[in-house]
C-alpha cells in the first residue's frame, strides 16, 4: 500500500468498493481519488499481479489472466476502483 494511504484511512471512507480478498489486493493500493462527489480507491495492476502471485500461488500469466477477465471488468457506478493500467 503507497505511503500516506494507510489501512486506518481506507477503512475509514464509508462505502468504498474494495477487491476481495483484502489480504491480497489491499497491498496493491495506490491511492484514492473522487469523481462525481464518490470516493474509490486506486489500484496497480502490477502489484495486483505480484499480489496474486506472492498470496495466493498463481503464475505470472495465470496472474495476469486473472487480472485480465476476473478484476478489471468490475462495475460499482461512481464508486468503481480505478485500476493504473502499469503492467
Amino acid at each position: 500500500m503507497l505511503d500516506g494511504v494507510t489501512q486506518s484511512h481506507i477503512d475509514s471512507i464509508d462505502g468504498l468498493v474494495l477487491l476481495e480478498p483484502r489480504d491480497t489486493y489491499d497491498r496493491a493500493i495506490v491511492g484514492v481519488a473522487s469523481r462525481s462527489g464518490e470516493v474509490f480507491v486506486i489500484y496497480s495492476n502490477r502489484q495486483i499481479v505480484d499480489a496474486l502471485m506472492e498470496v495466493e500461488g498463481f503464475s505470472e500469466e495465470d496472474s495476469t489472466e486473472w487480472l485480465l477477465y476476473n478484476v478489471l471488468g468490475i462495475q460499482a457506478g461512481d464508486k468503481t476502483p480505478a485500476f493504473v493500467a502499469d503492467l
